[in-house]
């Protein structure tokens, strides 16, 4: 039966909201009138705030109370124009426990076509759950305004504005001031770890209700931000175990996204009353020893199990290995083989790092996906430090995958790399794939290699029975590039490396997807070929970007072309700023996010391109509080 007051209620609170009259400004904006983008459609960010609202007034026309969405998912099918007339239609699908399941479509009009569909859950929101939210922004606005805690905090965090919390989680803005400049005029890396730090511990309050000591802190650092600009702060719960609380909190550039520090922190319950704000950095008389490497990690003497009775919160020490790994990614299907499969076996190679996984995840779940004979493929991961929390995740999301992973030594490319246009190319493992043949098995002949920014959305089995026709590699040409373009002025007017193509018709071609006959490779010594043109780099500037020209050096006009529906890349933008770009006309099996912006970067700092919505439904990543232990 249905609850008239409940229904009522609900049509007056999405009423309100777009009237402005309650609910947040974005809810007002997005719901008084379509919002557009730059090509004139409406915008996807616009779309998916109607959709929670009206997918939050179906749930709360069913329950009679109003709920907190932890759970969306959105397929987008088309696009509209300003003026044109949609429907959305919203209806409960199911119920269990606290949780409430809905779904919610979006047709126009007049012909009823699909633009958007989403699945989602909504959860009951909680007075006392409020209160922690209340609390905790509270506390760390104290923290910032010197009225508690410590004078270093208070100096660090001043100027913080908190921009949204909930349970579990805080984001806030910070401009960085001229105070916490260091002597390169770039904000102080200390600054930034107790700021980390802070907002990390305030994410914590506000699920856990108290504040928790730290056992256990790793910072590690990607780029430097100068003073006046500004950044946005993110901290969420990712994991709780008894009475360990886990919590990630990156730091990113406002204005592009780009992440400068991601700090990953284990906290356990103590005695400190939050009005004492943090007051163990003036009290505690152990002293805090700082690294600053790739990670800054902190350490104390104290053991783990030292008490917190002193109401001051612990030193920072190690996490105790016996702690399992609590894996942020969720299980992809099981893939089996269709009837017509024999046991070929389909060897596909990529880079395996941390900053990247998300990525990996999403590429490998899509060649099994898009596959006749998943279960031919078989894995070869190349990573450069061993990291055990990278290898469980894997396990954790694909139970049933064939990979094996390898050790890329760093060190025969050092000297080696020179600085390109975008320090992210300039890392070593992306200079792996030289040295593939050096480090995979020698009873693998071929291999797909490819880059970990894409995804594919076709059978890759197409792609492994290229014919290469005796050459060493095969990938999609693109004789219409600027092929001069990829090369400095200083090495067009040297006559004698102008000559390098004598013979050739060179053709741009991109890296991050190649069929290579890895015995090839070996018997023509094509890594010292490659290794040479480095060298050359280090004397003389003759190109700008990273590995891929010493490769066009060696192979350009002499490899195998395949079909560019196999590599539908450039999706990233350039490598300066990385702008939106369109798909290119034509067939597509595979959709490549090279240049600078990546689609979970985009997505997380909820300034995605429209492109980058066809990367999301292959998104492994699942950070969600609510399947945690209450």
């Amino acid at each position: 039966m249905i609850d008239n007051n409940a229904l009522q209620n609900s049509i007056e609170w999405v009423e309100g909201s777009s009237k402005g009259v309650m609910g947040t400004q974005l809810d007002h904006v997005t719901l008084e009138a379509l919002q557009l983008d730059n090509d004139g459609n409406w915008h996807t960010g616009a779309i998916a705030t109607l959709i929670d609202c009206l997918g939050g007034i179906t749930v709360y026309s069913f329950a009679g109370n109003l709920k907190a969405s932890l759970d969306l998912s959105i397929s987008f099918y088309s696009t509209a124009k300003l003026q044109e007339e949609v429907e959305i239609v919203g209806k409960v699908v199911g119920k269990k426990g606290k949780l409430t399941s809905a779904e919610v479509e979006i047709r126009r009009k007049d012909n009823r076509q699909l633009i958007a569909v989403v699945t989602g859950e909504w959860e009951k929101y909680s007075n006392l759950k409020a209160n922690k939210w209340l609390k905790s922004n509270k506390w760390l606005k104290d923290l910032s305004e010197g009225v508690i805690g410590h004078e270093l905090e208070a100096l660090t965090l001043q100027g913080l504005q908190i921009v949204n919390a909930y349970r579990g989680f805080v984001r806030c803005n910070f401009t960085i001031p001229i105070r916490l400049a260091d002597n390169h005029g770039n904000w102080q890396v200390g600054a930034m770890a107790t700021l980390i730090d802070d907002v990390g511990a305030a994410a914590i309050y506000s699920f856990a209700g108290h504040i928790k000591a730290s056992v256990d802190f790793i910072i590690s650092f990607y780029s430097s931000v100068k003073i006046l600009e500004e950044v946005e702060i993110e901290a969420k719960v990712v994991g709780e175990r008894g009475r360990l609380t886990s919590v990630k909190v990156e730091v990113r550039r406002k204005d592009n996204g780009e992440l400068i520090a991601l700090g990953k922190q284990w906290m356990v319950s103590n005695t400190v009353n939050a009005a004492q704000g943090k007051g163990r950095m003036a009290t505690s008389p152990f002293p805090l020893f700082i690294t600053i490497g790739l990670h800054l990690l902190f350490f104390t003497a104290f053991s783990a199990a030292t008490t917190s009775s002193t109401g001051i919160r612990l030193g920072i020490i190690r996490k105790p290995s016996s702690q399992p790994h609590l894996s942020t990614f969720r299980e992809a299907p099981a893939f089996r083989n269709g009837d017509s499969c024999d046991t070929q076996k389909i060897h596909v190679t990529m880079t395996l790092d941390a900053n990247y996984l998300r990525g990996t995840m999403a590429a490998v779940l899509s060649i099994l996906q898009h596959s006749t004979c998943p279960e031919n493929f078989e894995f070869h991961f190349l990573w450069a430090h061993f990291e055990p929390d990278v290898s469980a995740s894997i396990n954790s999301a694909f139970p049933y995958l064939n990979f094996h992973v390898y050790k890329f030594d760093s060190n025969r490319v050092r000297g080696k790399i020179s600085k390109s246009i975008r320090q992210a190319l300039d890392q070593p493992l992306n200079y792996a794939r030289i040295y593939l043949a050096d480090i995979i098995p020698a009873d693998v002949k071929r291999v797909i290699y490819l880059d970990s920014d894409l995804v594919v959305v076709d059978d890759v089995a197409k792609l492994w029975e290229v014919d290469l026709e005796g050459k060493v590699l095969a990938a999609p040409e693109y004789c219409h590039a600027n092929f001069t373009n990829y090369f400095t002025e200083l090495f067009w007017s040297d006559k004698s490396m102008a000559k390098t193509f004598d013979g050739r018709q060179p053709c741009y071609f991109n890296t991050g997807v190649m069929v290579v006959d890895v015995d090839k490779w070996r018997q023509g010594g094509y890594t010292r070929k490659v290794e040479e043109w480095m060298s050359v780099q280090k004397q003389k500037r003759i190109y700008h970007l990273g590995s891929l020209p010493p490769f066009l050096l060696v192979l350009a006009g002499n490899i195998k072309g395949v079909d560019h529906r196999w590599n539908q890349h450039g999706l990233g933008g350039d490598n300066i700023e990385g702008k939106c770009r369109s798909l290119h006309p034509g067939p597509i099996s595979l959709l490549h996010w090279s240049g600078k912006g990546k689609p979970w970067l985009r997505l997380d700092s909820r300034k995605p391109c429209t492109v980058d919505h066809l990367w999301t439904p292959y998104d492994l990543y699942r950070p969600s509080i609510h399947s945690l232990e209450e």
